[in-house]
């Protein structure tokens, strides 16, 4: 649920927050983010745990913010296309951030606390890509190096 006002100390943290705070609202960025424009169809491919319900839902408070846009085009059968929008483009530091962090703290986590959850992980990585850096999800990528970079969903936890 949404403030009202926005007026003590850490309230720019918490209107942050409740824009990208959402169970699917971190994936769907990263995708756009990763892998610019998407279909709704595409979405869901890359987010199967979600419904088409929930994934509809997170996508029109991401549009109602101003973080992605929404394209229409009129033909048969209908066709929708989301990307980020200028507005949305300031939000990739920070999501750059969360990965970066994110990706730590897993690294660290114990085995025994590690939830085999579905995950994103690496294979054929580039050697010239920094550990921690943000990967493409683009499957077809070709780095200039010749090595291609895959990521794959799993339901199984990374392995490194």
């Amino acid at each position: 649920m949404r403030h009202r006002r926005y007026d003590r100390l850490g309230c720019p943290v918490e209107a942050c927050t409740e824009v990208i705070g959402g169970k699917w609202k971190g994936e769907i960025l990263f995708i756009l983010f990763s892998d610019g424009t998407k279909r709704h169809s595409e979405l869901r491919k890359l987010i199967p745990d979600t419904t088409q319900r929930m994934l509809t839902t997170q996508l029109r408070e991401l549009e109602e913010d101003g973080v992605i846009e929404r394209k229409v085009y009129a033909q048969v059968p209908p066709k929708v296309e989301y990307s980020i929008s200028k507005r949305g483009q300031a939000l990739k530091p920070i999501i750059d951030a969360m990965w970066d962090w994110g990706k730590n703290f897993l690294d660290r986590l114990p085995k025994d606390q590690a939830k085999p959850k579905a995950s994103y992980s690496l294979t054929n990585v580039s050697p010239s890509r920094g550990a921690n850096q943000m990967p493409a999800l683009n499957n077809k990528s070709q780095p200039e190096n010749g090595n291609t970079m895959l990521l794959r969903k799993s339901r199984r936890p990374a392995t490194s």
